[in-house]
């Protein structure tokens, strides 16, 4: 009989405020991580939380650890209550987007309905462009490319005035 893989998963949540009425963001994070690898069947390890910490920076005690943790095979899956958690800039993203490829690491999106597939940089299987980054898939529509940046308008939209429409060759 085939033993069944264990599906190790860290959490990570972060906060960049320290003001009281944020208190709870933390704990609040983290109990939905939680519940999002109890629903999808995977033992979490390790949590990690900074709390009090910009995500423009990589500068994080606990994101040093979680990546150590990606380093040493300890983790197959991160999980995060959203894709901003890990980093809110984007070559920072470009970065930890590759690491986690390189170590064939998943990020679980707690509040999404799957996970970003940071190797074929998919999620729900809707935008099947590899070079996409977690970070700007979906707020800013504009994703990275070989030979600079493409713009994916809202249909019906029309170009910003910089912008020239050119088939993609990539």
């Amino acid at each position: 009989m085939p033993s069944k893989k264990i599906r190790r998963a860290a959490v990570y949540a972060r906060t960049a405020s320290r003001q009281p009425a944020d208190r709870g963001a933390i704990e609040r994070q983290l109990r939905a991580c939680r519940q999002a690898a109890s629903e999808r069947g995977l033992t979490l390890v390790q949590e990690f939380a900074d709390d009090g910490a910009s995500g423009l920076t990589l500068e994080r005690d606990a994101l040093r650890r979680l990546l150590a943790h990606v380093a040493d095979n300890q983790v197959d899956y991160i999980i995060c209550v959203d894709d901003n958690r890990l980093t809110r800039d984007y070559e920072h993203s470009k970065w930890i987007t590759q690491h986690l490829a390189a170590h064939q690491v998943q990020v679980v999106l707690a509040d999404a309905d799957a996970s970003y597939d940071v190797v074929s940089g998919s999620q729900n299987d809707r935008d099947a462009t590899p070079e996409c980054a977690p970070c700007y898939q979906h707020r800013a529509r504009v994703f990275p490319s070989s030979r600079g940046f493409w713009l994916l308008p809202t249909p019906g939209t029309r170009l910003p005035q910089a912008y020239r429409p050119r088939p993609r060759s990539d």
